[in-house]
């Protein structure tokens, strides 16, 4: 086996499928692929093999089809943050195919990019001591965006915040 190249563009090779209203009943005509898609995902990530995960996504051509799916590693979907109602689009990403799923793979960071999704939401609060409360959020939070004083929090009864610490999906305050 000998390699002739590697790290070409392969944009000119790839079809804008975002449209397309026939990417599952006509899958066979889709496999292998390269396309450009720009999608949401229809539903919460799940696993789809091991290591990786799957979410149904609605294009503007296809809607309500559990069958036309974005896949990706499962460290990839957590790195990206990816959720429910997340807009992304791929790119030069091959078709594939798993019994009647039509599935739209991300392999690497570069093959999506994300455009819109939720904001985190806090599931839980929980006081670890007498002054200190974690809070679990339901994505990530990147630090930057907290004041490591705690002003960015505010209680009732008298209570202040004098710290918080970000860490993933955890703020300690």
């Amino acid at each position: 086996l000998t390699r002739s190249s590697q790290g070409t563009d392969v944009s000119t090779l790839s079809t804008d499928v975002g449209t397309a209203t026939d990417l599952v009943s006509a899958v066979a005509d889709y496999d292998s692929r390269l396309v450009n898609v720009t999608g949401v995902a229809s539903e919460a990530f799940a696993a789809s093999g091991q290591g990786f995960q799957r979410a149904a996504i609605t294009t503007a051509g296809i809607t309500a089809d559990p069958n036309l799916q974005f896949r990706a590693p499962a460290a990839l979907v957590d790195a990206l943050d990816m959720v429910h109602t997340c807009t992304f689009a791929l790119t030069n990403v091959p078709v594939g195919r798993f019994n009647a799923q039509t599935q739209l793979p991300a392999y690497v960071s570069g093959d999506v990019t994300i455009s819109t999704c939720p904001a985190p939401v806090v599931t839980t609060a929980v006081a670890t001591s007498s002054t200190q409360v974690t809070m679990t959020l339901s994505r990530h939070l990147d630090p930057i965006t907290v004041a490591a004083n705690g002003s960015d929090f505010t209680f009732d009864n008298g209570l202040t915040a004098s710290g918080a610490v970000v860490s993933g999906k955890t703020i300690t305050l």
